[in-house]
């Protein structure tokens, strides 16, 4: 978890269904709650599946994604240059990999 989301006291993670199998999906909350205790993080978290197909939220999360997937992956670069020119507390890019 990022240290920005484990500084809360709850948190609701917001899933879209048609990505996670049931079988996966059932198991994530149990993994993400035992993971925060793991770490010695007291905080509630919740998580809720929903169907993208009605939700805009989601919708933005998945174009958000995707420009940054594709600068990294297909050096197509015109939707993330869009996002870099946000101000730093609409957008943060953090490396998660090295």
């Amino acid at each position: 978890m990022k240290p920005e989301i484990t500084q809360l006291d709850n948190a609701e993670i917001v899933l879209d269904k048609r990505t996670i199998k049931v079988s996966h999906g059932e198991s994530f909350p149990d993994y993400k709650k035992i993971e925060i205790w793991g770490q010695g993080i007291d905080m509630d978290i919740s998580c809720e599946f929903l169907e993208s197909t009605n939700n805009k939220m989601i919708w933005f999360a998945d174009w958000y994604a995707n420009f940054i997937w594709r600068n990294h992956e297909d050096n197509e670069s015109s939707s993330y240059n869009i996002l870099i020119e946000l101000p730093k507390n609409r957008f943060l890019e953090k490396k998660l990999f090295f």
